[in-house]
């Protein structure tokens, strides 16, 4: 925090000391011109190179720790590399099995690469001597990663060509099971492997997922440095200091740099469309014409405030867009179904929620009529799930900024921030509001006046989102530790260290807390000991948060399994297969469980059997949500929400309505607060949609 704080204030002063070397070349050619005096020329020279001086004496010092910063991120890097040594070596010699070595590896390089990108920001921060050289810096950084987004697209192809041929695979192997014309032991056996094929195929994805996160930074840090830009160039312009003409220039050019880069960001929405390798090729093709113009004419609506976009920008933001393909919701962000409703704190245990029993559902039931978009905001980066305090929805996005907004999102304020990076929903547990960031840092808030009561740091980043119970708070990391945390008292009750960590939000029913992990292993604690009580291995890979419904514990997978768990033996209710990735939470009511898959449909199970129910396809993809409210199963995907009859009784669901998105990338599940829906953007927009006609 106290380095990124450095670099930030860095940053700063190299902007003010170019102002000032401008300031005084303009102040030379004023005295040549002869429109100021002698006098008046000394008297602000002498004041602007005083600044300038203090200005160089602020940067040597913070360059100073910077520089030290730097040293000890390249002596961890050091280590890092030694414990990959370490570790290849216990494989060869029989030590660590070949697995364990492999995902211990990758995740040492993992930090690696983390490490590298801090170097890279902070010494071009340290070698620069002006602002202008620090963005020259980082724009040659940027130039090197744009080469990779056609390799990036090339890489997804093959995966897709591959995850094709493996799913007809199965498709065939299962008609001809069923015409038995392979006997069940072949069968099986078959299916084994194309399985075991397809997690290779899904680690792959996540290889390109984790490759695309290490560009997320340098992204941020350029639109940053841009948009304070052209904030300037305002300012210059109504102080006179930039001619009106030139400055209405530049604003001119941006605003074509910004209607080309939608028009990018429009070809680059048919990658998040592309459900075949085919499709995927003719995006690949059209981006080799590097300089090529769209056709198509982008309706753009003016801003207040516009930004410039290079080309190499351009580059990267082609890989985080393929990102989103991947992950629902940036930081970034990856969690899943969870409803904080009105009544949070009334702890009523199995009311039809999606993550615990602290997740209740909407007091007010949601209207089957059709629902239309009322009010569309900005805070220009991703959103958490918001809060609901005292009828406001508080807001934290992916750089740790709070925001309080009214119910109709009439007014959005910044109020604070935790000047870190966040990919975790908040929390709500009575007089206390809780934030976790990446870094590992649990932050508690006063839900009174939202001011810092206390932070705790614990070992790994938490992008699950912590649970509560009785002012006792569970906190699973990404490395593997879970944490029993007395907000109150301020002090860690116990810490567990599984294998594994994971994203997976834990679950809290009775007297046990109920753990998944990445690997698909699910443990079950007594919640007030940290005592392990049972675990049971799915041996399947999970990114999704489980969920608890009347005795059982529903899972989907990224294998494409949705298993239904008893609570009390952990033993394997039923398993059934989807054979797509399951990216997402279920959700449970009425006796049915609803999943949704990667390629985008929506499946409804019975919870007593493996009853299909009912099916729908979204038509677009990757499922980012499910909610259910009374009889209305809203469905989120990354374009648009839809609104199913939960007591369809055909095998196609029932449309109640539907709503597409065309502001932005939905890159989290539907929230539902006083019968309003609520949808965050990939953009940073919250989209309110109310309804069109009451019930009545």
């Amino acid at each position: 925090m106290e380095q990124l704080n450095t670099f930030n204030r860095i940053q700063r002063l190299l902007k003010e000391k170019e102002k000032y070397i401008k300031s005084l070349q303009n102040l030379d050619l004023l005295k040549e011109k002869g429109e100021i005096t002698l006098r008046q020329y000394e008297e602000l020279a002498k004041d602007y190179s005083r600044k300038l001086q203090g200005i160089d004496e602020g940067l040597d010092t913070l360059k100073k720790g910077l520089k030290e910063e730097i040293a000890k991120l390249r002596d961890a890097k050091e280590q890092l590399d030694e414990q990959i040594r370490k570790t290849e070596i216990g494989a060869l010699i029989g030590e660590i099995p070949p697995q364990k070595a492999k995902n211990q590896i990758a995740r040492l390089k993992r930090k690696i690469d983390s490490i590298d990108k801090k170097i890279h920001l902070y010494e071009s921060a340290v070698h620069s001597n002006l602002y202008s050289e620090f963005q020259a810096k980082l724009e040659q950084k940027a130039h090197k990663s744009a080469g990779k987004s056609i390799k990036t697209l090339k890489s997804l192809k093959e995966i897709l060509e591959e995850k094709e041929k493996q799913d007809n695979n199965l498709k065939n192997l299962e008609e001809l099971y069923k015409k038995e014309e392979v006997n069940k032991k072949e069968y099986e056996t078959l299916k084994r492997e194309y399985l075991l094929k397809l997690e290779e195929i899904i680690d792959q994805i996540e290889s390109i997922r984790r490759e695309i996160e290490l560009y997320i930074g340098e992204i941020k840090v350029e639109k940053e440095h841009l948009e304070n830009a052209i904030e300037e160039v305002e300012v210059r312009i109504k102080v006179g200091e930039i001619d009106e003409k030139e400055g209405k220039d530049t604003i001119e050019q941006n605003i074509k740099q910004i209607k080309k880069l939608d028009q990018h960001i429009f070809k680059l929405m048919k990658i998040m469309r592309a459900n075949s390798p085919s499709q995927l090729e003719k995006i690949i093709e059209e981006e080799k014409g590097e300089g090529k113009e769209q056709k198509t004419e982008v309706k753009y609506h003016p801003r207040k405030k516009r930004f410039k976009i290079s080309y190499a920008t351009f580059g990267i933001l082609i890989i985080v867009l393929i990102g989103y393909l991947f992950k629902d919701h940036l930081p970034l962000l990856n969690t899943e179904s969870k409803i904080i409703a009105e009544n949070t704190l009334s702890f009523k245990p199995y009311l039809m929620y999606l993550e615990n029993s602290q997740h209740t559902i909407d007091t007010i039931p949601i209207s089957p009529y059709e629902y239309v978009i009322s009010t569309i905001k900005s805070t220009g980066e991703r959103l958490m799930l918001p809060l609901s305090i005292k009828d406001k929805l508080l807001f934290l996005d992916e750089k740790g900024h709070l925001y309080l907004s009214t119910q109709k999102l009439d007014s959005i304020t910044l109020i604070d921030s935790i000047n870190s990076f966040v990919d975790c929903d908040p929390v709500y547990i009575g007089p206390y509001v809780i934030f976790s960031d990446l870094d590992g840092n649990v932050f508690v808030f006063n839900s009174n006046n939202l001011k810092l009561k206390n932070r705790i740091r614990v070992e790994g980043p938490i992008t699950a989102q912590p649970v509560s119970e009785n002012g006792i708070l569970y906190i699973f990391t990404e490395t593997g530790n879970l944490y029993s945390y007395n907000v109150a008292k301020d002090s860690i009750l116990w810490n567990v260290k599984l294998e594994n960590g994971g994203r997976a939000t834990p679950i809290i029913s009775g007297k046990y807390l109920y753990v998944l992990n990445a690997k698909g292993t699910l443990y079950k604690f007594d919640k007030e000991r940290g005592i392990k009580e049972k675990e049971v291995n799915l041996d399947e890979p999970c990114e999704s948060s489980p969920i608890a419904y009347k005795g059982k514990i529903f899972i989907g997978t990224l294998k494409g399994s949705l298993y239904a768990i008893t609570m009390d033996s952990l033993k394997t209710f039923y398993k059934i297969n989807i054979n797509s990735p399951i990216k997402t939470s279920p959700a449970a009511s009425k006796g049915a469980v609803i999943v949704g898959d990667l390629g985008g449909t929506c499946y409804a199970y019975s919870t007593l059997d493996t009853t299909l129910l009912w099916m729908y396809n979204t038509k677009g993809p990757n499922i980012l949500g499910i909610s259910i409210y009374d009889s209305v199963v809203l469905v989120a995907n990354t374009e648009k929400i839809i609104a199913l009859n939960l007591y369809t009784t055909g095998t196609v669901a029932e449309t109640l309505w539907e709503r597409k998105i065309q502001n932005g990338v939905v890159a989290k599940p539907p929230f539902v607060y006083k019968g309003n829906i609520y949808l965050l953007t990939a953009d940073g927009k919250i989209i309110l949609l109310t309804a069109k006609k009451d019930l009545s």
